[in-house]
């Protein structure tokens, strides 16, 4: 009763005031109840914030020094002199603890890399629990706490289970798909390289290059498989001209044959122009011919390509047709391209390079005189 009473009473007085104060009635009633929630979560943030800041200066000045001494021993410890010389009950860290221990053990490896005794380094990590407590991580339906479970695993180094693994390699989430077929590739010993059948994701980018290259830097240590195997069936034209560059940094020389095969197979610009400049790499001095012989039907782009490679080969056959090019060339860059080809082949290569010159028109000498001295401008 007393309540309708007093709500009417509010109501018909609100109605009668001045629309600029009924204005402002309202927006006091939205704003200061989200002011005050703001204020609050502030207040609890900041709470956090200096509670975590606390806790990292303890856990650093409790940890770091005795952990580096341990990481950079030259004698291997047993789990329990570890837990012994560290002074610390695994069973009473905090989870916040876990995680500023995590980035401490990081920070360390990353500092002393060369000096890191990788048996003591597996057992501080079993001891502390951390690669449990990731693992665990991994069993969130948060997305993002799963990504950010499974890049610290794997800056970890150290083996991840496959059955963990396995059930992400076909997540809805890019990042996190692709980062277990990494680890996969890291830390698989039965078909590692299974996820290159396809192309090794459908959206295959350049920080994919960057992990995969990584990955095979790693697993090279212990040999690599020819990489033609999966240039043959890739239907991704980036994936298998990154493979190709791959084939090129791991020097597979017996690859070479088939590259220049591709050549001919193949009608995309960019895997060709690839594969040649790569055969220059490895050397492979039986291409010469094949490359020359139809240098004249090839793009400007594969031409300049063909150049850089006889070149590299230097199997000294190829000055008269360096010759022959440079004159057939209506392009200024390409010219540039093929006499520091000329210019850069031996003895005979420089003779040939300063007879041109002479013949040459004062325009034309400043091409010379920019393959002598890269300072002096041709245009």
């Amino acid at each position: 009763m007393y309540l309708d009473y007093y709500f009417y009473y509010l109501y018909y007085t609100f109605l009668g005031y001045p629309f600029v104060i009924k204005v402002a009635v309202v927006c006091l009633t939205i704003f200061i109840p989200i002011i005050v929630y703001n204020l609050v979560k502030l207040f609890f943030t900041k709470s956090r914030y200096f509670k975590r800041k606390k806790l990292k200066e303890k856990d650093k000045e409790a940890y770091e020094e005795r952990l580096k001494a341990v990481l950079t021993s030259k004698t291997n410890y047993s789990r329990k002199d570890i837990g012994i010389y560290l002074h610390g009950e695994v069973s009473r860290l905090q989870k916040l603890e876990k995680r500023i221990l995590t980035n401490l053990l990081f920070n360390i490896y990353k500092k002393c890399i060369e000096q890191i005794n990788e048996h003591n380094y597996r057992e501080v990590v079993d001891h502390l629990g951390l690669k449990k407590y990731w693992e665990n991580k991994l069993k969130s339906r948060n997305s993002a706490v799963q990504i950010n479970a499974l890049r610290k695993l794997d800056d970890f180094n150290l083996e991840i289970p496959g059955s963990i693994i396995t059930r992400f390699t076909y997540n809805r989430s890019s990042y996190l798909r692709k980062r277990a077929r990494v680890s996969h590739m890291l830390f698989s010993k039965n078909n590692p390289f299974k996820f290159f059948d396809e192309d090794f994701d459908r959206s295959f980018n350049e920080w994919d290059k960057i992990d995969i290259h990584r990955v095979l830097v790693r697993r090279s240590k212990e040999g690599l498989p020819n990489l033609t195997q999966w240039i043959k069936h890739s239907q991704n034209v980036n994936f298998k001209c990154f493979l190709v560059d791959e084939i090129k940094y791991f020097k597979q020389y017996e690859s070479a044959p088939f590259l220049l095969e591709l050549i001919d197979n193949t009608l995309d610009i960019n895997l060709r122009k690839h594969c040649i400049e790569v055969i220059g790499d490895l050397d492979y001095k039986e291409a010469e011919d094949t490359l020359t012989k139809d240098y004249n039907l090839q793009p400007v782009i594969l031409q300049n390509s063909i150049i850089k490679t006889i070149e590299k080969l230097k199997t000294g056959k190829a000055l008269p047709f360096l010759r022959n090019a440079y004159y057939n060339s209506h392009n200024v860059e390409s010219k540039l391209i093929i006499l520091k080809a000329i210019f850069n082949y031996g003895y005979e290569g420089n003779q040939l390079f300063f007879n041109m010159k002479e013949r040459e028109s004062p325009f034309s000498k400043l091409i010379f005189e920019h393959v002598n001295n890269p300072l002096i401008k041709y245009t």
